[in-house]
């Protein structure tokens, strides 16, 4: 079976108030070179989706990158556009403003009946989260191709699917956190600095 390796790019950016994917932290590398590391590490080829072809990755990353077939639709959009291009068998799906993740944790969801999605969610809780995820494409191109309407957000997305889930504790979900706004990037960077200096 072939895994690939996906990043969704698109997206305005607006409450940060400039592109997410380009911002860079205490040790030189940007937010999408903090999301590519991990994913790279466990699965290839990459395909990068939306947004602008990134020039804040390194051309030893071997990324792949595809302009979003529905630009404002959100991640649900660039997940359509995944489908339509038929691209892997299966997908370790995340964001460009997930700098936290690492191989273990991505790791997790490549464990489960391959013709389900596997997601992570709250333990003890019905929080859920879309993001990182495996997703097959049988059921992308089923859900965001296949259906008339297509559906058009994660929400809808995941309701309609069959999903297996697997629990996270507090520790690991502050893992999967996003970085949308300049608090929460000035968070990270301190976050970030404080790591680093502790080594």
């Amino acid at each position: 079976m072939k895994l690939a390796g996906v990043i969704l790019n698109g997206g305005h950016s607006s409450r940060m108030g400039q592109p997410k994917a380009s911002l860079s932290l205490p040790d030189g590398m940007t937010m999408l070179e903090h999301s590519v590391a991990p994913l790279k590490a466990i699965c290839a080829p990459l395909y990068i989706v939306g947004g602008d072809a990134p020039a804040t990755v390194s051309p030893s990353d071997n990324s792949i990158h595809y302009p979003d077939d529905r630009p404002g639709h959100g991640p649900a959009g660039g997940l359509a556009t995944v489908a339509r291009l038929a691209l892997a068998d299966a997908y370790l799906v995340l964001t460009c403003d997930q700098p936290l993740l690492t191989p273990s944790l991505l790791s997790r969801l490549r464990s489960g009946p391959p013709q389900l999605a596997h997601l992570f969610r709250s333990q003890g809780s019905d929080a859920f989260f879309p993001f990182p995820g495996y997703y097959p494409q049988t059921l992308l191109a089923h859900l965001l191709t296949g259906t008339a309407p297509p559906l058009r957000s994660m929400r809808e997305v995941i309701a309609a699917a069959t999903v297996e889930w697997i629990d996270l504790g507090p520790g690991e979900l502050a893992l999967l956190r996003g970085v949308n706004t300049p608090a929460e990037f000035a968070e990270l960077c301190q976050q970030h600095g404080a790591n680093r200096a502790a080594r």
